[in-house]
């Protein structure tokens, strides 16, 4: 379960596959997934245009950018960035 840093009124969703190398398991930043939306904020989702909220149905499938990662990304050799949750865009 991922957390969600956007305008259009999600909150949670489920990644159900990672883009990239076959045998890869574990998203790091700058990867791109494949999420099922589970959770809105409804007083956000409320406030969009119709055309719009048909993309963001619950269990509708889109693709994610992940932003923020629990697990360590080394960025130079011994500089280390961590989280505390994992979200997505």
């Amino acid at each position: 379960m991922l957390k969600v840093t956007d305008k259009t009124g999600v909150i949670l969703v489920q990644c159900i596959k990672v883009f990239g190398p076959i045998k890869k398991h574990i998203a790091y930043l700058g990867d791109v997934v494949l999420v099922s939306k589970k959770k809105f904020n409804v007083k956000k989702f409320s406030a969009l245009k119709t055309k719009k909220k048909r993309k963001f149905l619950q269990g509708s499938l889109s693709r994610a950018l992940v932003i923020r990662t629990k697990v360590n990304y080394c960025r130079n050799p011994g500089v280390f960035i961590k989280f505390n949750e994992n979200t997505v865009v």
